[in-house]
C-alpha cells in the first residue's frame, strides 16, 4: 500500500529529483515486502514441518538424536 502512495506522489510531483527520490523508495518498499512475505513462508514452512521439535523446545524437553513417535 505504502508503494502505491509513493507512485501516486511521484506522479504528482513536478520536481524531477523528488520524483526519482519517491519511485526509489516504491522499489526498496516493494522489495523489502517481497523479502519479508518470503522469510514469513519460509519460517512457517520450518514450523509446519517439524512440529514436535517446536513443541519439546517449548516444553523443555532434551531432544535426542533418534527420537521416535
Amino acid at each position: 500500500m505504502i508503494k502505491l502512495n509513493f507512485t501516486f506522489l511521484s506522479l504528482q510531483t513536478m520536481d524531477d529529483a523528488l520524483k526519482k527520490q519517491l519511485v526509489t523508495i516504491a522499489a526498496y518498499s516493494l522489495i523489502t515486502g517481497v523479502i519479508m512475505l518470503a522469510c514469513l513462508t519460509i519460517s512457517l514452512g520450518i514450523k509446519k514441518a517439524f512440529p514436535k521439535v517446536e513443541s519439546k523446545l517449548r516444553s523443555g524437553e532434551e531432544l535426542s538424536e533418534h527420537d521416535e513417535d
